[in-house]
């Protein structure tokens, strides 16, 4: 008796088996075409500086730390490695070119968070900027999304929001208390025009 052709265990018929054959023989195919067209791109990136977009960059932080920490050459921007992004801030790798070691180069100052975490103080500007404006993260994302530049998530956002809002909230009061103070003082040095003019 004609055995009948069986995928995963399913039998079918001999147009059907044929054409499920066809289909995964594309499938890795197209798979093999897109490792070979990544590992091209990862080429050709390597070759030029792989960093993309925009930045902002704190110039002393970063001119303090263009030197190599090891022989104290000065690096170049040209050979940065890797990239990692901390939201508004990055910290490069940049491979010196006299003695082969990399060094990182933060774009942004770090200060201590309230729990003792390192934050940067570009994220805190940018959060701080974006509460004065009366926006939120969405409008920051949509802002660094067409200034093509890499954004904090929403997470790290509230974090730097948190950091942020006890500060706001003292400088508020204190700003109520001086005026408060000064309405005060305004009203006492026109008390007597107020007598007469009732």
């Amino acid at each position: 008796m004609n055995e009948r052709p069986r995928y995963k265990g399913k039998i079918m018929t001999e147009k059907q088996y044929k054409r499920r054959m066809k289909q995964i023989e594309s499938g890795l195919m197209r798979k093999k075409e897109k490792v070979q067209t990544k590992n091209q791109c990862d080429d050709d990136q390597q070759a030029e500086c792989m960093i993309e977009g925009r930045r902002i960059i704190d110039l002393k932080v970063m001119a303090q730390h263009l030197y190599c920490s090891f022989c104290t050459e000065i690096l170049s921007l040209e050979d940065i490695e890797k990239e990692a992004k901390k939201g508004l801030a990055s910290d490069f790798t940049v491979r010196c070119r006299k003695c082969l070691a990399t060094s990182i180069v933060p774009t942004s100052k770090v200060h201590l968070g309230p729990n003792g975490q390192l934050l940067y103080d570009n994220n805190t500007k940018a959060a701080l900027s974006a509460i004065h404006n009366g926006n939120g993260h969405t409008t920051l994302k949509k802002f660094c999304g067409s200034m093509n530049m890499p954004c904090m998530t929403a997470k790290t956002y509230k974090s730097y929001e948190r950091e942020i809002g006890p500060v706001i909230e003292s400088v508020a009061k204190e700003s109520c208390l001086e005026a408060c103070k000064e309405e005060k003082r305004l009203t006492k040095s026109q008390l007597d025009i107020l007598q007469k003019r009732l």
